[in-house]
């Protein structure tokens, strides 16, 4: 009878564990990133993970410095990502969980300030950068949050090459609903 209530018990608590999986949403908040040409990343720059439960009850929460995720991604993981992409498998499986996710932007600030030598290059630059983002805005914008998000692209004619990115966002990520039919 014991060894009943125990395995009833793990079932339980297994079930709970999988609905609170399928039930919960990854929000990830990058605060004061910015970039620039002749710099490095702001040390300002913080990436923050949430967990919550049904959008509304947060689970857990984790916050990275930049100092942190660089010296843990490119000196120790590189590698790794790089011995998983060449294999096939693992290109199925990251095509699988990109159909079965759903990611929108719930705040964005990004501001672009790009330049080249040529003036034209730079122009073109520009464009295809508004145009990129314009394509993918609708797609990963819900209407009730495109006051939240913003981007500006500004073009600079001088005779260098140059860049400075500032982004401020959020961007969740939740399983999409199964639909049967």
């Amino acid at each position: 009878m014991l060894l009943v209530l125990i395995f009833l018990g793990i079932l339980v608590l297994l079930s709970v564990i999988t609905l609170l999986l399928l039930f919960s949403s990854v929000q990830i908040q990058i605060q004061h990133f910015i970039l620039q040409s002749e710099k490095e990343i702001s040390n300002t720059a913080k990436l923050k993970i949430s967990l919550y439960l049904l959008d509304k009850l947060k689970i857990a929460s984790y916050t990275i410095s930049v100092k942190k995720l660089k010296n843990w991604f490119w000196q120790k993981e590189k590698q790794k990502i790089e011995k998983i992409m060449k294999k096939n498998k693992a290109r199925g499986y990251l095509k699988q969980f990109l159909k079965r996710i759903q990611i929108r932007l719930e705040k964005l600030d990004l501001k672009i300030n790009i330049g080249t030598e040529d003036a034209i290059l730079t122009s073109y630059a520009t464009a295809a950068i508004g145009m990129t983002l314009g394509i993918l805005y609708p797609h990963f914008v819900p209407v009730e949050r495109q006051k939240n998000c913003t981007y500006f692209i500004n073009p600079i004619y001088q005779d260098k090459n140059m860049y400075y990115i500032s982004l401020d966002g959020i961007l969740k990520i939740k399983r999409k609903p199964i639909h049967k039919g």
